[in-house]
C-alpha cells in the first residue's frame, strides 16, 4: 500500500471514530521545489481536509517555502507555518 493510500485510510478511520481529523505535516527537510514538482501536490489538501471540522498544518523551513506552499492551500482548513509551535497551537485551538 502506498503512503498516500495508507494515510487516506487512517484519516478515514480517524474521522469515523472522532468526527474530524487533525494533521501536522513536517516539511522542514523538504527543499524549495520547482513549479512542475509542486503541481504534483495540488491534490494534497483534498484528502487532508475532507470534513468541515478537519484541519491540517504544514510546517516548512523558510518564508520562501511558506510562500510557495500557500499557493496550493485553499480555504482556512490548511494553514502553512514556519514554526512548529504555532502549527501545533493552531491545530489544537
Amino acid at each position: 500500500m502506498s503512503y498516500i493510500a495508507e494515510m487516506r485510510d487512517r484519516l478515514d478511520l480517524l474521522r469515523k471514530q472522532s468526527g474530524f481529523s487533525r494533521v501536522l505535516v513536517d516539511g522542514r527537510e523538504s527543499p524549495v521545489q520547482p513549479a512542475n514538482i509542486m503541481a504534483l501536490f495540488e491534490n494534497f489538501q483534498s484528502f487532508l481536509v475532507v470534513g468541515e471540522r478537519d484541519r491540517a498544518a504544514y510546517v516548512v523551513k523558510s518564508v520562501l517555502s511558506k510562500m510557495q506552499a500557500q499557493r496550493l492551500a485553499a480555504g482556512d482548513q490548511l494553514q502553512i507555518f514556519v514554526a512548529i509551535d504555532e502549527a501545533t497551537e493552531w491545530l489544537l485551538s
